[in-house]
């Protein structure tokens, strides 16, 4: 499938959506934090680890085969992993960010008629599929 080309204003108006969410401070303080993490290995560690912990209880429940031992530690795993005050600042910031970007999707769909981000990830997944 032959990728649409935008044109320049277009172009020029994302250019200037995008530059305006960097100026939220919502973004701002996400980069802070985000930045402030990447300098802790540790830190990084943890939510690794964190992402791999909750992915084997995930493919657990999908195949039928988790209990509530698993569902348990996931969650202890969970307030263990959000008792670090950088990391619990990082999700926090992330949360604010992935407000503002629900809000401002909201707007783009209400203009059109349709869910805007959903329709481009849909496109996107199916895109893979073909090329993969």
């Amino acid at each position: 499938m032959a990728e649409p080309s935008l044109n320049l204003q277009l172009k020029t108006v994302i250019q200037t959506l995008v530059q305006e969410i960097k100026d939220t401070s919502s973004y701002r303080n996400f980069e802070h934090f985000q930045s402030l993490l990447l300098q802790d290995p540790e830190a990084v560690d943890k939510i690794r680890q964190w992402e791999e912990k909750e992915s084997a209880v995930i493919e657990r429940i999908e195949n039928g085969e988790a209990d509530q031992e698993d569902l348990m530690e996931l969650q202890n795993s969970s307030q263990e992993l959000l008792s670090n005050p950088l990391i619990l600042s990082y999700f926090q910031a992330q949360d604010k960010l992935v407000s503002v970007l629900q809000e401002i999707n909201r707007e783009i769909s209400s203009e059109l008629g349709f869910d805007f981000a959903n329709s481009a990830a849909q496109e996107e997944f199916f895109n893979d599929l073909e090329e993969g």
